[in-house]
């Protein structure tokens, strides 16, 4: 869809809906069954709720038997507004703002259960909805959940409506969809609302792109229905004051591939329990790891002590029970693995993670730069991998004096992303002092002993023991 397009669909949907605002507002005074499906989830009067696309407060009178800390109600339309301010005047952590979704004006990270209900279909472009979404994610908490619905078109009752939209998406060469449809409004004079007929995949799919990790889903007949939360802090854990992501090596792939596209500079790290260790001696080291745009869980004993601080530990008793519960996790963490269950879903090594985007890096549009390890062995992994993805290698040594020359390397190498293979806690700190000074780099990532592992050098442990997570014993 062309943004001239989506500008103008905008402006007919508000248009439309100042238009019917009153008989609108008389057709939403009860209450709405699928919100029942939100109770699983919704934790009562501590939640401070963001509702956008309000409306006349129709949620509101769902929030008031589940309770709220506070409520702020967002819409763009001014005779909904009206009403809602009016009905719902007397409460006091209620309030309501004109905005949009697109745009939300309130502060970021700060709102625990953000609602939107039917609004997301009347936002015309994938552009415009991944925005959208994004913009709802920027409000959140990072413990906060998302509530959202969108019109189940797919009904034979408007089967009009789709037969009309195929005619357009031929004829409009592309600018429309089968899926944008006009929805009609009222029974004599009749108001056409612009619908994006959504199907759950799609839905899901949008959500995941935008960083969202889905909980729950439910398709009603009128309405698809969705409960999601933030994807990366949702699974970050606190390990002795060292913050590690619970994420996949496929869901670290992915986000790497979104630093790629972004206009910031990342860097990744790889903590395991020596690097959590050597924390606890340096509060400007345990920092630099903190500030990392990704954490991935590199070692076992992080998947052990995941577990072992998330159970509750009051009294002597309950300590004792938890001392087994933990004994008990290390066992099941070495003998059935597959069957441990904790915040961190699975350990994610910095090798495999450069592996992975090395051989990935033709599709994701990255150049590399093999930085450290001893002299010869970065021109090593360069020569088994051949790829010409590989632009630069270089040993250098992460001393303050050699910075200049490395850095005026890995610049003209024009490279996107950067291994450094010091070893910690040197190769974060280089990174901490140098990254800004490459701004052709979006993503640097220390790797420790990585290159000697690929190159042959050292020899990776049996798959068996890594599958044991005894790795460490190798």
């Amino acid at each position: 869809m062309r943004p001239q397009t989506a500008i103008r669909l905008r402006q007919e949907v508000k248009e439309v809906y100042d238009s019917i605002a009153e008989g609108f507002h008389q057709s939403r005074s009860r209450g709405w069954a699928d919100f029942e499906f939100f109770d699983d989830y919704y934790r009562g009067k501590d939640e401070v709720v963001l509702d956008v696309g309000c409306g006349n407060g129709r949620l509101l009178r769902y929030l008031e038997q589940k309770k709220f800390k506070s409520y702020l109600g967002i819409d763009n339309c001014d005779p909904l507004l009206r009403h809602a301010k009016k009905e719902f005047a007397a409460h006091e952590a209620v309030g309501f703002k004109k905005g949009n979704i697109l745009e939300i004006p309130v502060e970021p990270h700060h709102y625990s259960a953000v609602f939107t209900i039917a609004v997301l279909h009347h936002i015309p472009s994938r552009a415009l909805q991944l925005q959208a979404l994004k913009e709802l994610g920027r409000v959140m908490t990072p413990e906060g959940k998302l509530y959202l619905s969108v019109w189940n078109l797919y009904r034979w009752r408007y089967a009009t409506a789709f037969i009309h939209g195929f005619f357009r998406w031929i004829t409009s060469g592309g600018d429309f969809s089968y899926s944008d449809l006009y929805i009609p409004w009222g029974r004599r004079e009749k108001k056409y609302r612009y619908c994006h007929a959504f199907r759950m995949p799609e839905l899901l799919t949008l959500l995941k792109e935008a960083g969202f990790e889905v909980l729950d889903t439910s398709t009603s007949k009128g309405n698809l229905v969705v409960v999601a939360r933030p994807f990366l802090p949702s699974r970050r854990v606190s390990i002795l004051g060292v913050e590690v992501d619970g994420v996949t090596l496929d869901e670290a792939e992915g986000l790497v591939k979104g630093f790629l596209q972004s206009n910031e500079q990342h860097y990744v790290v790889t903590p395991n329990p020596e690097i959590v260790l050597h924390a606890q001696k340096s509060k400007a080291y345990r920092e630099i790891l903190n500030r990392a745009s990704l954490k991935i869980p590199d070692g076992v004993g992080l998947l052990w002590a995941s577990r072992w601080l998330q159970s509750p530990r009051k009294g002597q008793i309950s300590r004792l029970v938890h001392f087994f519960r933990g004994v008990g996790g290390l066992l099941s963490l070495l003998i059935r693995p597959h069957t441990f269950r904790a915040p961190l879903p699975e350990r994610v090594t910095g090798v495999d993670l450069m592996e992975r985007l090395t051989h990935h890096s033709y599709q994701m549009g990255a150049k590399i730069f093999l930085l450290g390890a001893a002299p010869g062995v970065a021109e090593q992994v360069r020569e088994k991998w051949r790829f010409d993805q590989i632009v630069g290698t270089y040993a250098g040594a992460p001393a303050v004096k050699e910075e200049e020359e490395i850095v005026k390397r890995v610049n003209d190498s024009e490279a996107n992303i950067l291994f450094v293979a010091y070893g910690a806690p040197k190769q974060e700190e280089w990174m901490n002092r140098n990254l800004k000074k490459m701004p052709g780099i979006k993503v640097a990532m220390g790797v420790g002993g990585a290159f000697d592992f690929v190159a042959g050098v050292r020899q990776r442990a049996p798959q068996w023991m890594n599958r044991m997570g005894l790795e460490w014993l190798w």
